[in-house]
């Protein structure tokens, strides 16, 4: 009688390493033989991550038609298999997988674009923050919120690329109008949850050197000191209005340098 460890490895290899004469050993065979029975098992398990996966990547679905995408899926979950956890956090390194994958080589963005997808899956199931408004700073001195440092909410990520992985995004979209995309053109979008919706904010150079500073634990004085370097026009001002409604903080810290 072989023990649950040993039972457990069998079944895995025949499932994602094609090892299948241990396992279908351990299986009373019923109508069917073992290797039919784990075959069947092994399909349905499949076509239970490449489900998973295409929740997860629906752009990329599109991007490439269904039929490549679960070629794509079932090269990638032999590889690389959820170890634990619920289905939603399988695909981490499915970005990478398709950067490394030649069949997809002609298409250098879609790496890219599968970043973007699972940052905005990552950023869906992140914990609940609740977010700082603009009355919770208007108590707070002119002087003193210059020195303000900021709290980020957990779905807070930045994604950079040098496709404008926005508009292909939003180009695949239910009902999106189909344009023409310039693919010379990069990207620095921020990746923010605020209550129940996931949102994509494209930023400018200025704000997201803004946004990298205040992140990196710096003051409100020190980002926008940086901010200015890249943008004469930066308004700080318009733009904190601006990331408080977005969602972005949910916690400050005031620190005063006594004199």
């Amino acid at each position: 009688m072989p023990n649950l460890s040993h039972l457990q490895s069998s079944i895995y290899n025949a499932h994602f390493n094609d090892e299948m004469i241990e396992a279908s050993r351990l299986i009373i065979p019923f109508g069917l033989t073992g290797e039919q029975r784990l075959n069947i098992y092994r399909n349905n398990t499949f076509i239970t991550l490449i489900d998973a996966l295409s929740t997860t990547f629906p752009v990329i679905k599109k991007l490439v038609g269904e039929d490549f995408f679960n070629y794509t899926a079932g090269e990638f979950i032999k590889i690389s298999p959820p170890r634990q956890g619920p289905l939603f956090e399988f695909g981490d390194k499915f970005a990478d997988f398709i950067e490394d994958f030649a069949a997809a080589s002609s298409l250098p963005y879609l790496c890219h674009v599968a970043r973007l997808e699972w940052a905005l899956n990552i950023a869906y199931h992140a914990m609940d923050a609740t977010a700082l408004k603009t009355r919770d700073l208007m108590k707070i001195s002119e002087n003193d919120l210059a020195k303000i440092c900021f709290k980020f909410h957990p779905s807070y990520q930045i994604i950079s690329s040098e496709f404008p992985i926005d508009k292909i995004w939003f180009a695949n979209q239910p009902d999106a109008v189909m344009d023409e995309i310039d693919l010379n053109n990069r990207a620095d979008v921020l990746i923010i949850r605020a209550q129940d919706n996931v949102n994509i904010h494209v930023l400018d150079p200025a704000l997201l050197n803004f946004l990298s500073s205040l992140k990196d634990g710096h003051n409100v004085e020190h980002a926008y000191m940086n901010a200015l370097t890249l943008d004469q026009d930066f308004n700080p001002s318009k733009i904190m209005i601006d990331l408080l409604g977005f969602g972005i903080f949910v916690g400050l810290t005031l620190i005063r340098i006594l004199e």
